[in-house]
């Protein structure tokens, strides 16, 4: 029974939430329904829905404000300038305007009270100025719901280089785990990374696990000697992702193995460039779909990619969540957190980031797996779906972290914070 939080309400502020599609809208959407089932009034602070366009979706555009109902979810949306640019100062630009409206929102939100106010980080001083006006303002049990290691995520994927904006942008991240009660993270490097700062203060381990699937997919059988496996890439396609290259440094035909891409994406149009001037049969971008058409053809594929372009410390890919729902074994091209996943699980295949001849590998050993071998890597990810990534197991643990009462927001020296 998790409808333990009558009487409770929990304010949710975050730059993302649905009708938006990728992991951080998704991960903050089921976060904010399950609450809600679970008996919290939940009220979900957001700005104009423009992910991953940096265009506002057309029927939200020219609003400053718009209060709605989604799911039984209040949700009130805000004005901002939306951009995908990787221009340092547009970005900031597009920050200071959603901290600005988060300001005015300031005299509405001070008229009903919550008791929990949820901070999604990043976007770096959008979470600051959320913080300081649910702390020293509204007065509400302040959690930081940290998902990536910035400014430390922008280092190490080039956007910025070490020197004073690195230097201004850790003494915000370091206030904003001074001023956090408790934490909510989407990684064990996460936590080791926030308790070099703060290590009193308790921490709920949230994945971005899919809230409903069926984890008894069945895949199809690998009687594809004399023929090719089918391997399916279904995500964001950005920078961070570096599907071009893998695109461009794989041969396709060779390797005989069949690609399918689904997404949109920063890359999407060097993708699209590529196969036009290099046309194969056995890559194909397929474009962008519904999550409900996707559920209809996925169970046609034999393994799905999920690559890093590098090393992001605190970077685990949610894909790996919602496959495991899938039964669909990996191939997974990235280090960290996530190859552990994969190798500990045994539901998949692992090379480094950016490493090709580690793929190239890979893609053969998928190739002449054996229909016994395959079918138990089928199972492995099943068992890990409703084992370690239950959604309601999940929320079961956040729950508790939630409902938790500090006798003080400073914990005694020495005393951990505790993990749940």
């Amino acid at each position: 029974n998790l409808r333990t939080g009558a009487g409770k309400k929990v304010r949710i502020f975050s730059i993302y939430f649905a009708p938006e599609k990728g992991a951080g809208p998704t991960r903050i959407s089921n976060m904010a329904h399950g609450l809600q089932e679970a008996g919290f009034d939940v009220e979900v602070i957001t700005a104009m829905p423009n992910y991953p366009t940096g265009r506002v979706f057309p029927e939200y555009a020219g609003r400053f404000y718009l209060s709605e109902v989604h799911n039984a979810v209040k949700v009130r949306r805000l004005w901002l300038f939306p951009t995908t640019s990787r221009n340092a100062i547009i970005r900031l630009i597009s920050m200071l305007s959603s901290c600005f409206s988060l300001i005015c929102m300031v005299p509405v939100l001070m008229r009903t009270k919550a008791d929990i106010s949820i901070v999604q980080c990043p976007p770096l001083l959008v979470s600051w100025t959320a913080i300081l006006i649910s702390k020293y303002l509204l007065r509400a049990n302040t959690v930081l719901n940290v998902s990536d290691l910035w400014p430390q995520t922008a280092l190490d994927m080039g956007a910025i280089r070490p020197g004073l904006m690195y230097r201004v942008l850790e003494k915000i991240e370091h206030v904003n785990y001074q001023l956090s009660d408790k934490f909510i993270v989407t990684a064990n490097e996460i936590i080791d990374h926030i308790k070099t700062y703060e290590n009193r203060r308790p921490f709920c381990l949230y994945r971005n696990v899919p809230a409903r699937m069926d984890c008894s997919a069945r895949r199809p059988k690998p009687h594809w000697h004399g023929g090719r496996p089918r391997i399916i890439y279904a995500g964001l396609l950005g920078h961070a992702q570096g599907m071009a290259e893998i695109v461009a440094g794989v041969d396709w035909d060779g390797i005989g193995v069949e690609l399918s891409i689904f997404g949109d994406g920063a890359e999407r149009g060097r993708i699209e460039s590529y196969l036009e001037k290099h046309p194969t049969k056995w890559v194909q971008y397929r474009g962008v779909v519904l999550p409900s058409e996707l559920d209809r053809t996925i169970h046609t594929y034999h393994a799905a990619l999920v690559p890093l372009a590098k090393r992001i410390r605190g970077a685990v890919p949610s894909k790996l969540f919602e496959l495991s729902h899938q039964g669909m074994p990996v191939i997974f091209s990235g280090g960290g957190e996530g190859a552990d996943i994969v190798t500990e699980n045994h539901v998949g295949w692992v090379s480094n980031p950016g490493d090709l001849e580690g793929l190239l590998y890979n893609l053969e050993n998928l190739k002449d797996i054996s229909e016994s071998d395959y079918t138990q890597l089928v199972a492995n990810c099943q068992e890990l779906a409703r084992s370690k990534f239950s959604f309601q197991r999940q929320l079961r643990k956040l729950i508790k972290m939630l409902l938790h009462e500090q006798k003080t927001n400073h914990p005694p020296s020495g005393e951990k914070g505790q993990v749940l």
